[in-house]
């Protein structure tokens, strides 16, 4: 759960909004500041979802290009 407090879960954001806490279960917390979730980037699948969102643009334009 978030700790909007800014105890214990304040040490667990990196540059104020990158969430970091391997310890953590949830793959989606709530933002830091404003509305909305972040990833947990603390959990392997974290980085997975990344990537996987990079891949995407980086793999349409191989496309692309390999076409013409």
């Amino acid at each position: 759960m978030a700790d909007f407090g800014g105890g214990e879960a304040e040490g667990k954001w990196i540059a104020g909004g990158i969430y970091y806490n391997p310890q953590n279960p949830a793959l989606l917390v709530p933002k830091r500041h404003g509305i909305g979730w972040t990833m947990n980037f603390g959990r392997p699948l974290g980085w997975v979802i990344l990537l996987g969102i990079l891949a995407v643009p980086v793999l349409i334009v191989g496309i692309v290009a390999w076409v013409k």
